[in-house]
């Protein structure tokens, strides 16, 4: 959870480490190192396997901007909201049951993440 909380604010590679737990009696803590490493923001939206004006559409639909701090949950929820709705209505029109793939590509150097939405 500490992990997914930080990738929501960019920090993709943050470790946590010299985890101790303590339990007393009804309370228990806990006590950890976190190395947030850099934080990353929104690179490229890249979609392929679909034709312009469905690749537009995506597009339009989605709303984290580029330079935005990179939020690593806002897939998982674009996936759920945007994403799989838009097969449910593509698969009649086409005849076609779309599969997709969704990937990141870390940048290091420019602190960037890009995301590709590829169609099969």
């Amino acid at each position: 959870r500490i992990r997914n909380a930080y990738a929501r604010r960019g920090y993709i590679n943050a470790q946590i480490t010299d985890v101790t737990r303590n339990v007393d009696g009804r309370r228990t803590s806990y006590q950890f190192t976190i190395r947030e490493g850099q934080q990353f923001r929104m690179g490229l939206l890249w979609i392929t396997g679909l034709a312009t004006a469905d690749t537009r559409e995506l597009t339009n639909k989605w709303t984290l901007a580029r330079n935005a701090i990179f939020d690593d949950s806002y897939l998982d929820r674009f996936r759920t909201t945007v994403l799989h709705p838009f097969v449910v209505v593509r698969t009649p029109r086409t005849g076609i049951r779309s599969r997709f793939e969704v990937n990141t590509k870390p940048d290091t150097q420019k602190q960037t993440v890009d995301v590709i939405i590829t169609f099969k």
